[in-house]
């Protein structure tokens, strides 16, 4: 079950943006980067 909530205060990544990026393009890149940061951060702590 999706948390409605949530997505309320985290919108997704528009599908354009994710293809761009499936494209190579840097500023895609960045963008999903910058979007999933916290994430990134919170799985990397668990390995040290």
């Amino acid at each position: 079950m999706v948390d409605k909530q949530r997505n309320q205060h985290y919108p997704l990544v528009p599908i354009s943006i994710i293809l761009s990026a499936l494209k190579e393009d840097p500023i895609s890149i960045k963008m999903i980067l910058k979007h999933y940061h916290g994430y990134i951060t919170m799985e990397w702590q668990q390995f040290f």
